[in-house]
């Protein structure tokens, strides 16, 4: 499909993000029938369906301490009737994966899925997809992220999928925090890199092009997630006031 053909297809495309923390427990487990294969329990199903809408172009899922794939295996099986297809992405590009909090005889992560509608492959694609931790000692925290092409060159988007530190008495950290994982996305050597300071041993982005911010790169950018924020000495209603009142910036 050449550019011009794409900016005259052009149409509203609906998307649908969903998070889930799964509380490192498998709420979709495999069946293993007699002659040892395993499947999915579509026997579940139901309750997907009071859940998930059918009339979307592309779903993005996050999961938060995720011990297996069962959820995203049982999503591939609800949307094979509605024709809707799941984006093949690797383990290493598409969660990070640690132990602690509750997982420490084996390991949970953090990741993301994406489906979409296979009358629309041709309009929607996955351009790049990966993933950064928190670091080794922070388990499964961290950030998945995929970027989609939507119609040709007219709309690029970014999903990042995140769950990250509970810093209570530091919260100034989590500027520094948000900017970490940004900053590792787009693999930005520095905040006052120049450009021709880029060589070929640069490390390949994950999500972004190097030297640029990733909010500079994409006409949306969905951060979602647990971003472990905390209200004290103050109710959610006093923050709307605020906010309303223009005494606190964000």
């Amino acid at each position: 499909m050449s550019e011009i053909e794409e900016q005259k297809c052009e149409a509203i495309t609906k998307i649908w993000v969903c998070t889930w923390n799964m509380g490192a427990k498998s709420h979709f487990p495999t069946i293993t029938s007699e002659d040892g294969t395993k499947r999915v329990d579509t026997s579940k199903m139901n309750e997907l369906m009071n859940i998930v809408p059918a009339n979307y172009d592309v779903y993005v899922f996050g999961v938060q301490e995720g011990v297996d794939d069962g959820y995203f295996d049982l999503l591939t099986e609800y949307f094979k009737p509605k024709k809707v297809k799941r984006f093949r992405i690797s383990l290493k590009e598409d969660r990070v994966e640690g132990r602690g909090d509750g997982s420490f005889i084996s390991s949970k992560y953090t990741g993301i899925g994406v489906y979409f509608k296979k009358d629309k492959k041709n309009v929607i694609q996955l351009k790049r997809a990966g993933a950064v931790s928190a670091g080794m000692m922070e388990g499964s925290k961290g950030a998945a992220g995929i970027v989609l092409k939507i119609y040709g060159v007219s709309i690029y988007n970014c999903f990042i999928y995140s769950l990250l530190l509970l810093l209570l008495q530091y919260y100034y950290y989590y500027y520094y925090y948000y900017y970490y994982l940004l900053i590792n996305s787009s693999r930005v050597p520095s905040f006052n890199c120049h450009k021709s300071q880029i060589t070929k041993h640069t490390p390949y982005p994950v999500l972004g092009l190097p030297a640029f911010h990733l909010l500079e790169q994409f006409h949306h950018v969905v951060w979602f997630g647990d971003l472990n924020y905390r209200l004290e000495d103050i109710t959610g209603e006093q923050v709307s006031l605020f906010l309303k009142k223009k005494k606190i910036r964000i």
